[in-house]
């Protein structure tokens, strides 16, 4: 029997998952992560398979003041050409077939396994939406922070990254970020091969002859399956996507850096606001993704009623909170920096040893 942790099933993994009465127990997942933006952001359908293509517009024709017997200006619109790649991650999976032979259900005790693999693959495709970089990684797709690392980043009617003050506290404990988003056509949105081919795609490879974990390797009988799915994120019109960066334990989302804003109180969101007052045309539609650090300052404020702008209103056909006017939704998967080999120093904005996309470094 092989054996290998995070490979294969054991049969230690497999007696974990039987009762007394010989019945599969239920299986209860306790390292799952709050993945909104696969959950509420729009999807369409890319117009080529491994790509998508757009043209942003840099600038218009402003047109000449008239006159008699004087011309007037060439002026044509100016457009700048914008192609998005789609990436796609897979996973191969393999069970021993005498782990199923000795199952009650074996069909029930694989579909749940599956699900525990396509709710991993989530994961990471929130974390490659988030996070992913291609220039570091060439089979990522650029995910939001790598759009949009620095306080200059955004479009020409001004930038998507405000500074909440933390990054010039002297502390760095846990440096991280909210992002606020309109989802939809010319704003933010996720795109699936052109066709739907290989958007998301399970292919049982049936029964296989499969090396183990041993060196030199042997060879057993399992049942395979292959997991992938393709997708690109589009971010249109980067006014439509605002982060608020530099949120730390000292100069937290409620109680911003006096030095940037004069006056501010504890808990008055003037950050999170200043962020806000960046969307065209207002705040309909806008959702915003806050860590679990920040989620939880916004409720215990709201408890205290300690600020105004916040609120528990109606979204989704629930109450959720609410700040501005804007739903917060929790986002597990923006994660804190943290000091570790790889992470990015936030006062040099050099990466301490080989770069990494796992934390949320601190815009500069």
């Amino acid at each position: 029997m092989a054996s290998g942790f995070g490979t294969q099933y054991t049969m230690l993994e497999v007696a974990k998952s039987i009762g007394a009465d010989g019945r599969q127990l239920a299986v209860v997942d306790t390292i799952s992560f709050e993945t909104p933006m696969l959950e509420e952001g729009a999807w369409f359908e890319s117009d080529d398979f491994n790509s998508h293509h757009f043209n942003q517009v840099l600038s218009k024709p402003h047109g000449t003041d008239v006159q008699v017997n004087l011309g007037y200006n060439w002026e044509n619109p100016v457009l700048k050409p914008v192609t998005i790649t789609l990436q796609g991650i897979a996973v191969n999976t393999k069970i021993d077939v005498e782990i199923l032979a000795n199952k009650r259900d074996p069909q029930a005790w694989r579909a749940a396994q599956e699900m525990l693999t396509v709710s991993g693959i989530k994961n990471t495709v929130h974390d490659r939406s988030l996070y992913g970089n291609s220039s570091m990684f060439p089979r990522q797709i650029d995910g939001l922070w790598t759009q949009f690392p620095l306080l200059a980043s955004g479009g020409q009617m001004g930038p998507s990254v405000t500074d909440n003050g933390g990054r010039i506290s002297g502390v760095n404990t846990g440096q991280s970020s909210t992002y606020s988003m309109k989802w939809g056509p010319g704003a933010c949105y996720f795109v699936y091969p052109r066709g739907g081919r290989g958007f998301i795609s399970i292919t049982d490879g049936g029964k296989q002859l499969v090396p183990d974990l041993q060196t030199p390797p042997q060879y057993f009988w399992a049942m395979v399956t292959t997991y992938m799915i393709r997708f690109g994120l589009v971010v249109e019109d980067p006014r439509y996507m605002q982060r608020l960066a530099n949120i730390d334990t000292v100069a937290t989302w409620g109680t911003p850096n006096p030095a940037l804003f004069p006056g501010a109180q504890a808990n008055d969101a003037a950050g999170q606001i200043t962020a806000y007052s960046q969307f065209p045309g207002g705040l309909d539609g806008v959702v915003s993704y806050a860590p679990r650090s920040v989620w939880t300052q916004m409720n215990v404020a709201l408890e205290r009623k300690q600020n105004v702008w916040l609120g528990m209103e109606e979204a989704w056909g629930r109450r959720v909170l609410h700040c501005h006017g804007v739903p917060v939704k929790l986002c597990e998967r923006i994660l804190p920096l943290n000091f570790v080999a790889g992470d990015i120093n936030p006062f040099t904005g050099v990466a301490y040893t080989t770069p990494t996309t796992q934390y949320e470094p601190v815009a500069s």
